[in-house]
């Protein structure tokens, strides 16, 4: 017993042993990502840099800048299906968010859930439910156009036809199949499949997981997944053109249907990084585009790296006007949960 309890505080030094490791990992990737970029023509792709249109430049920004917003919306829609909260107060919070993310420990997330919880007051078993719908959304929503774009490089008749027929099937999915679980009847089908555990019984019937079930709830309502689905598809279409844009900056060709392969896994692998979106996407997605035989090294990685340097000027002002609103604005709001609708349940 003693031993264990001996055990203990070491863990909490061990987790933050392995963030700054990982962290320290993502900075060498990061660092091989610039070396590979200039292991080509250095003296060219400068002198491209140099001659870049103004405005070429200043729309990536603005598109770096959009997908924040964009996916901001993505939050707040979904929350208020149960929660009354500000549509600036979630865009200042994803802003922030976004800026802490490129950091270890999570802390992106960390703050989403703080000021959430204590700003907007809303359980934290509630905000898991939330995010974890947003989650499923953000993920589902490129596969339809990734898997097109895989067969159809060039956009074309056949493509728009395989992606819009792909997003419709995915979204209807996703309502059917959350209305099966969602509501007070799909709460009870779900105890009713775990009677074989009376552990997990009392853990589906306790508050904390039915809390955690109002994410269900958001996925059942056509009115959160369709205008969601349309956002994330126009976030994942900002970042494909963000590629083809720095590519065309450094006189790389690059096919949209191949931007969009590219510009979705970076922002994905960014997402699952545990230690920061620093280097691992940059080195992440220089792979995949190695794996499928879409650019030299070299050329992948400068478009990479012009693309994450657009976006990090982007993130870090919105982040700071973020800091700044969340730090002004704490309304004392309380939750309001809807009543789930008959459709849902």
């Amino acid at each position: 017993m003693s031993e264990s309890r001996r055990d203990r505080p070491a863990r909490p030094a061990i987790r933050v042993i392995v963030q700054l490791l990982g962290f320290a990992a993502s900075i060498a990737l990061l660092y091989w990502c610039v070396q590979r970029a200039l292991s080509g023509d250095r003296t060219t792709q400068l002198e491209r840099l140099r001659q870049a249109s103004p405005a070429l430049v200043a729309s990536i920004l603005a598109m770096a800048a959009a997908s924040v917003v964009i996916n901001g919306l993505t939050f707040w829609i979904a929350a208020r299906r149960r929660h009354r909260v500000s549509v600036l107060g979630v865009q200042a919070t994803n802003a922030l968010a976004t800026m802490l993310s490129y950091l270890p420990f999570k802390l992106g997330l960390l703050s989403r859930i703080v000021i959430h919880n204590q700003r907007d007051r809303i359980p934290l078993f509630s905000i898991g439910g939330w995010f974890a719908a947003v989650t499923a959304l953000m993920f589902l929503a490129p596969v339809p156009i990734v898997l097109a774009s895989l067969i159809r490089p060039s956009p074309d008749a056949v493509w728009w036809t395989m992606a819009i027929a792909g997003v419709l099937v995915v979204g209807v999915c996703i309502v059917l199949v959350s209305r099966i679980f969602a509501g007070a009847k799909g709460l009870d089908r779900i105890s009713g499949m775990v009677t074989w555990s009376r552990r997990l019984g009392r853990i589906v019937k306790s508050e904390a997981f039915g809390r955690l079930h109002g994410g269900l709830d958001m996925l059942a309502d056509p009115r959160v997944v369709a205008p969601s689905l349309a956002l994330w598809l126009s976030d994942y279409g900002l970042r494909a053109l963000r590629f083809v844009i720095a590519a065309q900056i450094l006189a790389v060709s690059m096919p949209f249907g191949q931007a969009v392969i590219l510009g979705s896994t970076y922002f994905i692998i960014g997402v699952l990084s545990p230690f920061g979106m620093v280097g691992t996407r940059e080195a992440g997605t220089a792979g995949i585009a190695a794996l499928l035989a879409i650019h030299q090294s070299s050329e992948a990685a400068s478009v990479l790296l012009l693309v994450g340097a657009g976006e990090v000027l982007s993130n870090i002002a919105l982040g700071i006007v973020g800091a700044i609103y969340v730090r002004l604005h704490r309304p004392k709001a309380t939750i309001e949960a809807e009543p789930i609708s008959p459709a849902s349940e």
